[in-house]
């Protein structure tokens, strides 16, 4: 199937949904909404006690529900032609039921391409993804297309908030435009999804625990763009990063940002420019900003260039970009106490991302590290605590991992087991005009659901010290 091809519908399809979290919970409804009656559901827990509330709904749509090892095993042995397998993004594609449907030749889709199917071809998409960065992207194109078209015109989620089979489970809905954040994982499985504009911000290591090498990871994150170009659509990229120049389209309508070479959005470190030198050109100045980071910057000059090419005019734009606040876990202030400020930055997951972190302050740092370990190099991020940190604290499950990067690197490493002692050792050793910051370069997944509740319970220790709890 070519990008932007969308395939006739059969009614009378059997449907298999593997992974019921939110986004394979949604694709069953809209299922059903779209009149496809015939669907299959796993989880690899069992659901009935995991998740009754989701549980009762499927079976009250009509949904067969399987579950756990029993499940799987009933269920590899019903497949059959003419049966296609929606992936939920969080399902790896090494996964028993993925496996088996490839080998029986079925269709093996994520829920982003199937709703993506079920969309009406007129409604434009914008496609955020990236290694860093994207969910402010996304949110701040969002927020710039909700000031021009009305609240109530724009739908905003994919990988954050509801996913786009969420919105095919509306009949009634009509907007102006679809943004969406889209991540790696979604793009595997993502045959002909092509948005009228892609936007790829950076690619740095990351979720090599789920690649078999960083090439792999970088050509998933490089496809919205091909597909999106190779269908008429338009893609803004990112000049300053070197894998995305490597990997991109040789031919289509690309848009370009960057600090080091001219471009149609360029970066100083005091302004952004947007098509310099043409009668269409738009400067705006950071210091209006309300966001912490050069690497924010970034993400405005691809935000600007993505709602310009939407026909949104600059004036609209301006107006967002200085009232425009990130959200929560992202470089967000928490508090501060005896002269000690406290950031909460836990939707870092990777090591990238801790770097720009560090970027961002020119005061004295004790970071917060560790989680579940995705199977990169945390050489960059050693080399950039050396120039900010007067510490780090490895916290979680990567903590022997990340320790032994640390070594001997000439400033304080010390090993804790979990958040809360981090936090207590930061205290010790913080000075009045210190920075504590939780950024943690991993993921979450080793003692929290996910990022925001581990940034929720670095918030709660601080909340707590202020206010002289015990514990605290």
């Amino acid at each position: 199937m070519k990008p932007g091809e969308r395939p006739k519908k059969n009614f009378g399809s059997r449907f298999v949904v593997l992974g019921l979290g939110v986004s394979g919970f949604f694709a069953c409804k809209a299922l059903f909404q779209k009149g496809f009656c015939n669907v299959i559901a796993y989880d690899d827990q069992e659901l009935e006690k995991s998740k009754p509330g989701i549980y009762r709904e499927l079976r009250s749509l009509g949904c067969r529900v399987v579950c756990g090892r029993e499940g799987i095993a009933e269920l590899l042995g019903e497949l059959s032609a003419g049966d296609t397998v929606i992936v939920s993004p969080g399902v790896p594609l090494n996964h028993p039921g993925v496996l088996e449907a490839g080998k029986r030749g079925l269709e093996v889709i994520g829920e982003l391409e199937w709703a993506w199917r079920n969309l009406e071809p007129r409604v434009p998409v914008v496609a955020v993804t990236g290694t860093n960065g994207k969910t402010t992207t996304t949110e701040l194109i969002g927020s710039v297309c909700r000031e021009y078209f009305g609240a109530d015109r724009v739908f905003v989620g994919g990988n954050i908030g509801e996913p786009l089979s969420s919105f095919i489970c509306k009949p009634e809905a009509s907007v102006d435009v679809i943004v969406l954040e889209v991540s790696s994982f979604q793009l595997d499985t993502a045959k002909s999804f092509s948005p009228r504009v892609a936007v790829v911000l950076n690619i740095s290591e990351d979720h090599l625990d789920r690649y078999d090498s960083f090439d792999s990871y970088a050509r998933s994150k490089m496809s919205v763009a091909w597909k999106a170009v190779s269908s008429g659509g338009r893609a803004v990229l990112n000049g300053d990063d070197p894998v995305i120049v490597r990997y991109a389209p040789d031919r289509g309508c690309l848009f370009w940002t960057g600090r080091s070479r001219k471009g149609d959005a360029v970066i100083s470190a005091s302004a952004l420019r947007l098509f310099p030198g043409t009668s269409e050109e738009w400067i705006f100045d950071f210091s209006r900003a309300r966001v912490l980071g050069r690497h924010n910057h970034e993400n405005f000059a691809a935000a600007a260039l993505c709602c310009f090419l939407l026909g949104i005019p600059t004036g609209c734009i301006e107006r967002v970009f200085t009232e425009f606040r990130p959200g929560s876990h992202r470089l967000e202030w928490v508090g501060s106490w005896k002269g000690i400020d406290f950031y909460d930055d836990s939707k870092a997951t990777n090591v990238d991302a801790t770097v720009k972190a560090l970027e961002a302050f020119d005061r004295p740092l004790w970071l917060l590290v560790g989680g579940r370990d995705k199977g990169g190099s945390y050489d960059k991020l050693v080399q950039a605590a050396k120039l900010k940190c007067r510490g780090v604290l490895c916290f979680g499950e990567a903590r022997d991992r990340i320790y032994g990067f640390f070594e001997n690197c000439g400033f304080e490493v010390t090993k804790v087991e979990d958040l809360e002692e981090a936090f207590l050792v930061s205290l010790r050793k913080a000075r009045p005009g210190d920075i504590v910051l939780l950024s943690p370069a991993c993921s979450s997944f080793d003692r929290y659901r996910n990022y925001a509740e581990r940034g929720d319970h670095f918030k709660a220790l601080v909340k707590n010290l202020i206010e002289g709890k015990p514990g605290s």
